[in-house]
């Protein structure tokens, strides 16, 4: 069988293989799509979140192949972050044990007109050393809050991918 595919022109199996339905797709899973971020509101204590978290989307729309356009897209996301809490959850040896949860809601238009509406809540532990300053605490919230941003980002890129099957 070797003997033979050894034989066979590359053209003429390229176009074979492409005949047969298959595809040329990245590991990731890339996805085709164009978006428009119409709105991403912030409802929270922290200034700035939402230009942040539209971002922070943006990267990962555009890393996962999606064109962005300023007007109405294909698909159109409206976002709100609703809270950022952080609580301690442990104190331990010096160390303070924090959960930082992000709530934050999602409208996603599909472009068969399907609207998805979904609450996206991450709750992340992290630990803080006692005696540190307030700059060195309020930097590592900051780094904190950026992973969580990426997280929600990642999973409105997942609801977009469910809704278009």
């Amino acid at each position: 069988m070797l003997k033979i595919i050894k034989y066979i022109p590359i053209p003429l199996i390229l176009l074979i293989i492409s005949s047969c339905g298959y595809r040329y797709q990245t590991v990731s899973g890339n996805m085709e799509c164009s978006v428009h971020i119409k709105e991403i509101r912030n409802s929270t204590f922290i200034p700035g979140i939402e230009d942040r978290l539209r971002y922070v989307l943006t990267d990962e729309l555009i890393k996962n192949g999606c064109n962005l356009r300023d007007n109405e897209g294909s698909i159109t996301i409206t976002g709100r972050i609703e809270d950022v809490q952080m609580d301690i959850v442990a104190e331990k040896e010096g160390k303070n044990f924090y959960e930082i949860n992000i709530i934050s809601y999602f409208s996603i238009v599909i472009p068969d007109k399907k609207i998805i509406e979904r609450k996206v809540t991450h709750p992340f532990l992290s630990d803080y050393v006692s005696g540190i300053t307030i700059e060195e605490i309020m930097a590592m919230r900051d780094r904190e809050m950026e992973r969580l941003l990426r997280d929600i980002s990642k999973e409105v890129i997942m609801i977009i991918k469910e809704g278009q099957r």
